[in-house]
């Protein structure tokens, strides 16, 4: 019984992870008209946002984007860019708070071709 009350109590604990993005991970991919990254739990919208930025060498500039938003299932935070996304390399630097009041972040490598 204390073992299964450990292991409930540490489940009941665990932040939220991401299990998908699209475009995914190291991707090559067309210009996106948009970047979700989708948690395993539900997303506080209050503390979550994210920022791009564009690589230029050992150098990265800020891409505009609009706010983010946590869509209706409650688990994906959507980052729109405000112009299409030229080609290159892009870090999507989230951070997010979940159910258990926990800041995140993160980050999330792609390249436009």
């Amino acid at each position: 019984m204390l073992l299964a009350g450990l292991l409930m109590s540490a489940t009941a604990m665990a932040h939220p992870r991401v299990v998908q993005s699209n475009p995914a991970a190291n991707a090559a991919v067309a210009a996106p008209a948009q970047i979700d990254v989708t948690f395993s739990e539900a997303l506080l919208a209050r503390g979550s946002c994210a920022e791009l930025f564009m690589g230029h060498g050992r150098l990265w500039m800020k891409v505009a984007v609009a706010p983010s938003q946590v869509l209706a299932d409650g688990r994906t935070l959507r980052t729109v860019p405000n112009a299409p996304l030229a080609p290159g390399n892009y870090r999507l630097q989230w951070r997010t708070v979940g159910a258990d009041s926990h800041p995140m972040t993160g980050e999330l490598d792609f390249s436009v071709k």
